[in-house]
C-alpha cells in the first residue's frame, strides 16, 4: 500500500516523538524511507521536529542532521503558515536555527551551531523576479516579525556570537510598538549589550590600573562615543511619543539615558516631543526629576513653567507639583522669577479643589514669595487666596491641625506687610472682583467705583486687558461664567454717563485716542460673548452711535463682521449688515468674507450676504486669469454685447474659446450665475435659453444652490420644472454641494418640501462629509421638534433607509441631540436599538458618551444590550481588548449612568486584566474619579484578588491607590500567587510607588507562594533601568550587604 507524502511525514513524526533513537532507526530501515524525499520548498523534517511541542533528544536531532544530505544548516524554507496580511517578509522564511531559538529550544540551537549553523546568517528576500533585494533577514528580524522575540532568546542570541551592530535602528523603532509586553526588556538588553560593553569597561579598568588620568572633556567624549554605537534618532522619539500614553512610555526614559546626542539636541527633543508634559501625564516622578537635573535648563527659556505646574495640578499630583515649584523657583536661577505672578496657578488649584494641592501652594507662596523674597501678594493673588482659604476652612473643619496650619499660613499671606491694601481701590482690581465673584455685592462695588470716576479715567490701558476675564477664562472658576453680560452693561453705562457729563470738555484728540477704540473694543467683546442684546445696546445708543464704525478694525486686527463670522453667529452678522456694515470686509488673508463663506460652505452667512447686491471686484471675479469678453459684458450689464457674443458662438457657449468656462472653470462664476448674482435679470433670462443649468462654478455651486441661498422660490420652481439636477455634484476641483443640504442648513421647510415633491433626490447617498439628510435635519437646532418629525416622516415615506451603514446614521444623531422623541420616531420606523456602527459602537454607547441618563434609560427599556462588547480594537497593536458598555460608562465619568447600568445587570468584573487596565486608563484619561470612588465604597472586597490594584500600579495612578487605601484597603493584601501591591510595584519597576507603599507600611519582608521575597523580586528585575535603584533601596531597607 502506497502512502501519501503527507502520511509518511506524519507517521515519521509520531515515531520521532517517542524519543527513542533505536526505534527511529528501525522504522526508517523497515519502511525503506529516504528522509530527503519528504522535504520540499515549504516543508523540512528537521525544522518540523524542532517545532514540535515535545523535547526531542539531541541524539535524534544529530541523527536527522547526519541522515539528511544537508550541504549546510543555513538553508531556509518558505513558511506556509505565514500570517495573512503580514506586511513584513521576515516571518516568511524558516531555518533550523531560527526555529530552535524561536521555540526556546536552546540546547538544540547550541547543537546546530556546533554543526556550523551560523547565528549571523541572513536571508535575502526579493521583491520580484528581477532580483531587486527587498529585505536582509537576520534571526532578530525573523523572531520579531513572528512575535517570538523574548528576553530569553534575545540574550541567547547575543551570548552566542550575534553581531549586535546588525540590529538596525529600524528594528529598535519596531520594538517600540511591539505588541509583546516584554518590549522594554528587549530594548534594554539591546542597549546594554551594545553600550558600556565589556571592552568599554576593560578600557576604563586599564586606565585605572595604570593611573592614566582622564579629563572631564575626555571622559565626556568616551561616554558619548560609546552611546553612539546605537544612534538614538528623532524617529525613535516620535514613534515612542505617538505610542506613549499606555503602550510604551518607559522607552522614553531608556532613550534619554542612552542618547549620545549633544545635550542641547537632547533638550530640543524634550521640548519638541513634549516629553515633560507627557511625563506629568504619566505621574513619572523620577523621570521628571531626571529631566530637571539636566544641565541645559540653565540656558533654556522655551518651557512654559506655569503650564507645566498647572498640568501637574490637574493631575492632582502633589509630589510632582512640589518638585516643579521647588526646582523652578528655588533651584533654577530663582532671580528669573522674582516678580512671578501665581494668579493662574492659584486659579487652577481653585478649579481642582484639591485640599492637598491648595495647602501646598499656600505654604510654598508664604515660604518663597513672602519670607524668601520679602514680596507682597498682588491683588488677584490675594482675592484667589481668600477663596481657597474659605474652601479649606469649610472642607476640613473637622481636622483641627489642618485648620490651625491654614490659619497660620493665611495670616502670613494677608498681613499688611504681605498685602498692599492700596490696591483695593484700583479700577482693574475691582473689575477682577466683579468677574471673579459675579455676585450682587461685587457688581454694586463696580458700579460705585465707575460712577465715582471723573472724565475718562475709566479707560486706562489696563482696562483693555479685562477681555481675558470675560472671554479667555479657561483657568477661572465657574463663578466667572455668570453675569458676563451684566458686567459689560455696567461698564457701557458708565462710559455713556461719563460722556454725557463731560460732553463739552471732550476734544477730538481724546475721542480718537481713547473713546472710539474703547467703544470698538467693547462691541467686539459683546460679539464674542454672542450677546445680541449687548450689541444692540451699544449700536443703538444715541450717545455712542456717532462714534461707532462697523467697518473699522480694532488694533488693525479685529472687525465686528469678522468676529461674528468666525463665531458663526448669523443673527449678529445679519444685525450688523442691517446696520450698514459692509459686505466687502476682508479677513486676515485679504479674502472677502463672501468668498470665504462660499469656500467654507457657510450657508447661513451666505444667505444674509446674498440679500444684498454683491459688490464684485473685477480682478477677484476673473481670479487673476485673462479677461473673458462674455464675463466682462455680463459684469457691465451689457445685454447687447452678451447677445452678440452668444450669436457669434452659434448659441453654443461650451465651444466658444473665450467662454469655455464650464465645470472646471478658471473663473469664479459661470456666465449664468454671474448674471444672477449681479441681478442682471434680462441677461439672466436670455442665458437660460442656451446654458447648461447644472454647470458648477469655481467653488462647486450651481444656479439652483444660489437660488436656494437667496430663497428665490420663483427661480427654484423654474429650475425644477426644467429638470435641474437636485443631487450632490462636484466640479473638477472636488468642490460640490447638495441642494437638500443647503435647504436643511437654512432650515427652510418650504424649500425642503419643494425639493421633496420633485421626487428626484437620492436620500440614501451621503454628502462629502458622510452625512445623510435625516442626520442633518436632526442636528439643526433651527427646526422645531415638530418640524423635524414632519420632515423625517416625509423623507422616510419616500424611502430613506434608517439604518444606512455609516457613522453618521440618523439614530446616532438623534441620540447625540438628546431627543428621545426623534429616537422613538426612528425606532417606530424599524431603526435597530442594537445597531452596530462602523466604529463598533452601539446606540447605547453613544447615549453614554452623550451623558444623557434619560436617553440611556430609554434605550435600555427598548432592549439595548447593557453587556454589549464593542467590536473594535482599543489599541493600535494586534491584541483585542474587550471594551464593554460599562467600561464606556466609567470613561464618561457620569456616576448616575454607571449606577443605573449596574442596576440593570451590566457586568463589571475585577478578575480580567484587560478590563481592569481599560478601567484605570478610562479614569486617568477622563480625570474623573467619582465612579472609582463609588467602586471603592461598594466593591472594595473584590479588590483583594489583586487585579485592579495591579492595574493601578502598572498605570502609576498614585491618587487612585491613595483613594483605595483611604477606604480601608490593606496594602499587604495577597493575591492567589501570594503577591502584594509592593511586589507588583517592584515587578513593574515603579520606584515612585515602591517609595509610597514602603512609606505607608507595606511589608518589606513578605514572601510569596513561590518562595520569593520582596528582596528576591527586586534582584530578579534589577537588570532593568529603574530596577537597579529599587533593588538598592530594598537592600538598604532590609540591611543586606
Amino acid at each position: 500500500m502506497t502512502h501519501s507524502i503527507e502520511d509518511q511525514r506524519n507517521n515519521l513524526i509520531k515515531v520521532i516523538l517517542k524519543n527513542n533513537l533505536a526505534d527511529l532507526r528501525n522504522y526508517i530501515k523497515e519502511s525503506n524511507l529516504r528522509l530527503e524525499d519528504l522535504n520540499d520548498d515549504s516543508y523540512d523534517i528537521l525544522i518540523s521536529v524542532i517545532e514540535t511541542k515535545n523535547d526531542i533528544s539531541l541524539d535524534i536531532i544529530q541523527f536527522i542532521i547526519d541522515e539528511l544530505p544537508y550541504k549546510s544548516l543555513n538553508y531556509f524554507i518558505k513558511n506556509s503558515n505565514k500570517q495573512k496580511g503580514n506586511h513584513y517578509s521576515y516571518g516568511h522564511y524558516k531555518t533550523p536555527l531560527f526555529s530552535a531559538i524561536a521555540y526556546h529550544k536552546f540546547k538544540i540551537a547550541t547543537l546546530l551551531i556546533k554543526n556550523k549553523a551560523d547565528i549571523n546568517h541572513t536571508i535575502t528576500d526579493f521583491k520580484s523576479l528581477t532580483g531587486v533585494a527587498k529585505n536582509k533577514i537576520n534571526v532578530v528580524n525573523n523572531l520579531y516579525s513572528t512575535n517570538n522575540l523574548s528576553h530569553k532568546n534575545l540574550k541567547y542570541i547575543l551570548d552566542h556570537g550575534f553581531k549586535i551592530q546588525r540590529i538596525a535602528s529600524a528594528i529598535i523603532k519596531d520594538l517600540i510598538t511591539y505588541k509583546n509586553s516584554v518590549k522594554n526588556d528587549l530594548l534594554e538588553i539591546i542597549f546594554r549589550y551594545r553600550i558600556y560593553d565589556n571592552d568599554f569597561i576593560l578600557n576604563f579598568l586599564h586606565s585605572y590600573k595604570y593611573q592614566k588620568a582622564l579629563s572631564n572633556r575626555k571622559l565626556h567624549y568616551l561616554i558619548t562615543k560609546e552611546k553612539n554605537k546605537i544612534v538614538v534618532n528623532d524617529i525613535m522619539y516620535s514613534t515612542t511619543v505617538q505610542n506613549a500614553y499606555y503602550n510604551n512610555w518607559d522607552a522614553l526614559s531608556l532613550f534619554f539615558v542612552y542618547d549620545g546626542s549633544e545635550p542641547l539636541k537632547i533638550f530640543e527633543r524634550i521640548y519638541q516631543y513634549k516629553i515633560f508634559e507627557k511625563a506629568i501625564e504619566k505621574n513619572d516622578y523620577y523621570f521628571i526629576r531626571t529631566l530637571l537635573n539636566y544641565k541645559p535648563w540653565k540656558q533654556n527659556k522655551n518651557f512654559d513653567i506655569e503650564k507645566l505646574v498647572i498640568k501637574a495640578i490637574r493631575k492632582n499630583n502633589v509630589d510632582i507639583t512640589k518638585l516643579l515649584l521647588e526646582f523652578f523657583f528655588l533651584i533654577k536661577n530663582s532671580s528669573e522669577h522674582e516678580n512671578y505672578n501665581f494668579e493662574n496657578i492659584l486659579l487652577e488649584a481653585g478649579k481642582k479643589r484639591s485640599t492637598d494641592i491648595i495647602l501646598l501652594l499656600m505654604d510654598f507662596i508664604v515660604k518663597y514669595k513672602i519670607r524668601g523674597l520679602n514680596q507682597t501678594l498682588n491683588f488677584k493673588e490675594m482675592i484667589i487666596s481668600i477663596d481657597l482659604y474659605n474652601y479649606i476652612i469649610n472642607e476640613m473643619k473637622e481636622d483641627e491641625q489642618i485648620i490651625k496650619n491654614v490659619k497660620q499660613c493665611f495670616k502670613a499671606l494677608s498681613s499688611p506687610f504681605s498685602f498692599n491694601t492700596d490696591q483695593y481701590n484700583k479700577i482693574e482690581n475691582i473689575l477682577f472682583i466683579a468677574c471673579f465673584y459675579a455676585n450682587e455685592n461685587s457688581l454694586n462695588l463696580l458700579k460705585r467705583k465707575l460712577n465715582s470716576l471723573n472724565g475718562f479715567d475709566i479707560i486706562p490701558d489696563s482696562m483693555f486687558s479685562f477681555e481675558n476675564l470675560l472671554i479667555n477664562n479657561e483657568s477661572y472658576p465657574p463663578t466667572l461664567n455668570k453675569d458676563k453680560e451684566e458686567i459689560l452693561v455696567i461698564i457701557i453705562e458708565s462710559l455713556i454717563n461719563n460722556m454725557t457729563k463731560t460732553t463739552d470738555s471732550i476734544n477730538n484728540t481724546i475721542i480718537k485716542k481713547w473713546v472710539v477704540p474703547y467703544i470698538a473694543f467693547l462691541l467686539n467683546i459683546a460679539i464674542k460673548l454672542e450677546s445680541l442684546r449687548l450689541v444692540h445696546y451699544i449700536i443703538e445708543n444715541e450717545v455712542l452711535k456717532p462714534l461707532i464704525d462697523l467697518n473699522a478694525y480694532y488694533k488693525n486686527i479685529e472687525n465686528p463682521m469678522i468676529i461674528a463670522y468666525h463665531q458663526n453667529n448669523e443673527v449678529i452678522f445679519k444685525y450688523l449688515l442691517d446696520h450698514h456694515a459692509s459686505i466687502t470686509i476682508k479677513n486676515e488673508k485679504n479674502t472677502p468674507l463672501w468668498e470665504e463663506a462660499l469656500k467654507t460652505k457657510n450657508y447661513k452667512i451666505l444667505r444674509e450676504i446674498l440679500k444684498y447686491s454683491l459688490p464684485l471686484d473685477k480682478n477677484r471675479l476673473f481670479h487673476e486669469n485673462s479677461l473673458s469678453p462674455l464675463i466682462e459684458a455680463i459684469y457691465h450689464n451689457d445685454l447687447y454685447t452678451v447677445k452678440s457674443l452668444v450669436q457669434e458662438s452659434g448659441y453654443r457657449l461650451d465651444v466658444y474659446s473665450n467662454t469655455n468656462i464650464r465645470i472646471n472653470s478658471k473663473y469664479l462664476f459661470t456666465p449664468l450665475i454671474l448674471s444672477y448674482l449681479l441681478q442682471n435679470k434680462e441677461i439672466f433670462k436670455f442665458l437660460l435659453n442656451f446654458v447648461n443649468i447644472n454647470e458648477l462654478d469655481f467653488y462647486g455651486y450651481g444656479i439652483l444652490h444660489y437660488a436656494i441661498l437667496k430663497e428665490d422660490f420663483e427661480t427654484i420652481h423654474y429650475l425644477i420644472d426644467h429638470n435641474v439636477d437636485v443631487n450632490y455634484k462636484e466640479n473638477s476641483a472636488k468642490y460640490g454641494h447638495s441642494a437638500i443640504d443647503i435647504s436643511i442648513h437654512l432650515a427652510n421647510k418650504e424649500i425642503i418640501d419643494t425639493l421633496l415633491i420633485s421626487q428626484k433626490i437620492l436620500f440614501n447617498i451621503p454628502n462629502k462629509d458622510g452625512e445623510l439628510p435625516i442626520s442633518n435635519i436632526i442636528k439643526n437646532p433651527d427646526f422645531s421638534l415638530e418640524e423635524k418629525k414632519t420632515i423625517i416622516k416625509d423623507i422616510i415615506k419616500i424611502g430613506s433607509y434608517i439604518n444606512f451603514i455609516d457613522v453618521n446614521t440618523p439614530l446616532k444623531e438623534a441620540i447625540q441631540s438628546h431627543s428621545i422623541p426623534l429616537v422613538e420616531l426612528l425606532l417606530q420606523h424599524n431603526a435597530n436599538v442594537n445597531f452596530i456602527f462602523n466604529n463598533g459602537y452601539s446606540p447605547l454607547v453613544y447615549a453614554i458618551e452623550s451623558k444623557s441618563l434619560s436617553m440611556v434609560q430609554y434605550l435600555v427599556e427598548k432592549g439595548s444590550d447593557v453587556n454589549y462588547v464593542l467590536q473594535h480594537k482599543y489599541s493600535n497593536n494586534d491584541n483585542e481588548i474587550k471594551e464593554t458598555v460599562i467600561l464606556k460608562a466609567i470613561e464618561s465619568g457620569d456616576l448616575s449612568i454607571f449606577d443605573y447600568l449596574l442596576r440593570q445587570h451590566a457586568i463589571l468584573r475585577f478578575d480580567q486584566k484587560d478590563e481592569n487596565d481599560r478601567m484605570i486608563e478610562s479614569v486617568d484619561k477622563s480625570g474623573k474619579t467619582k465612579i472609582f470612588e463609588y467602586l471603592t465604597q461598594h466593591y472594595l472586597d473584590q479588590f483583594s484578588n489583586g487585579g485592579i490594584i495591579k492595574s493601578i500600579i502598572f498605570h502609576n495612578q498614585i491618587n487612585l491607590l491613595k483613594m483605595v487605601i483611604d477606604h480601608g484597603f490593606n496594602i499587604n493584601t495577597q493575591d492567589k500567587n501570594g503577591d502584594t501591591p509592593l511586589g507588583y510595584a517592584v515587578k513593574f519597576s515603579n520606584e515612585y510607588l515602591v517609595d509610597f507603599l514602603i512609606h505607608c507600611g507595606a511589608d518589606i519582608n513578605h514572601i510569596n507562594n513561590k518562595g520569593e521575597s520582596i528582596y528576591d523580586i527586586s534582584y530578579k528585575y534589577s537588570y532593568r533601568l529603574h530596577g537597579q535603584s529599587i533593588y538598592k533601596k530594598i537592600q538598604k531597607v532590609i540591611c543586606i550587604k
